[in-house]
């Protein structure tokens, strides 16, 4: 019983899909709205990979100022941190407690001035 509806089923479906793309196929409406489409796909794909290419673009221009900034600002950052590093050390070995965590707020607040 079921092996007749499957062929049943097989039958049905390729009935309806003849109508159907015959249908479509011979339909002037769904010819202009298949070519509308494709016209429209080709544009967005023309554009997405302008896009893709200005941004492409852009990325490598970023970089290449992130370079030139990491040159430039180089010696200020190893000096920042051998300061923090030098400032920590002397309020660590000096004080203790309450007015280190103090002296250690006040030296953060120094060197970022």
């Amino acid at each position: 019983m079921a092996g007749g509806g499957n062929f049943i089923h097989r039958v049905i479906s390729y009935v309806a899909n003849e109508f159907l793309v015959n249908g479509l196929a011979n339909s002037p409406t769904f010819q202009r709205f298949a070519v509308r489409t494709s016209k429209t796909m080709g544009e967005l794909s023309n554009i997405a990979a302008q896009k893709k290419k200005e941004l492409a673009e852009q990325i490598k221009d970023v970089s290449k100022n992130f370079e030139v900034y990491v040159i430039i600002f180089w010696p200020r950052i190893c000096f920042v941190i051998q300061e923090t590093v030098t400032l920590v050390a002397d309020v660590w070995a000096q004080d203790s407690g309450f007015d280190k965590k103090m002296k250690l707020c006040r030296v953060r607040a120094e060197i970022l001035t």
